[in-house]
């Protein structure tokens, strides 16, 4: 039934061609990430286990290991781990605007760079082609984000109105996707 093939969906990535529920791939992995990291905060060596949990996820990508939605979560712990980090050590507070300003275009730089030479990834289907590009393009790609976030977040309404509902965008983005491609073959046109 239909229930059952999203459900059987999410746990192994294989989704039909445009269908609505392909984000969900991302909110399954986003949670068990952050019930993973609740668990691991409290308990003695958690770099270590955090550190071999996220070697794991590459591991398993590489092996085609069936549960995909797990993989991209141990490796989507990574960012997580990241993300905790920077609240608590606020790195990027201690830059004042101009250098946050040049991190930021540097770091584009990079990660646009990277991009260059290692293709298209994809999360989902485990596919990062050279791991350790894939993370040293990925981290430029959130500080050029969160550098250039900063110097305008004050600012601009519109990007704090983007933050806050950003996971109501990602939700429905696919069915604007959908929305578009039924005009397109109604109209004929190319958008």
């Amino acid at each position: 039934g239909g229930y059952a093939n999203y459900i059987r969906a999410l746990i192994t990535s294989e989704w039909i061609e445009n269908d609505p529920a392909i984000p969900l791939w991302f909110l399954g992995s986003l949670y068990i990430v952050k019930c993973l990291f609740h668990k691991i905060c409290n308990i003695r060596y958690k770099q270590m286990i955090i550190c071999s949990l996220i070697t794991m996820g590459f591991m398993l990508s590489q092996l085609s290991f069936p549960i995909r939605i797990l993989n991209s979560a141990l490796v989507g712990l990574l960012y997580y781990w990241l993300g905790f980090l920077e609240r608590q050590n606020e790195w990027i507070g201690r830059y004042d605007k101009t250098q946050l300003k040049l991190i930021g275009v540097a770091s584009f730089g990079v990660a646009v760079f990277i991009a260059t030479i290692n293709g298209r990834v994809d999360m989902n289907q485990g596919d990062y082609h050279n791991i350790i590009l894939f993370i040293v393009g990925s981290i430029s790609g959130i500080i050029a984000i969160v550098a250039v976030s900063t110097t305008i977040l004050n600012k601009s309404r519109l990007l704090s109105l983007l933050g806050r509902n950003s996971m109501s965008i990602y939700l429905l983005h696919m069915y604007t996707v959908v929305i578009m491609q039924c005009l397109e073959s109604k109209i004929g046109i190319d958008l």
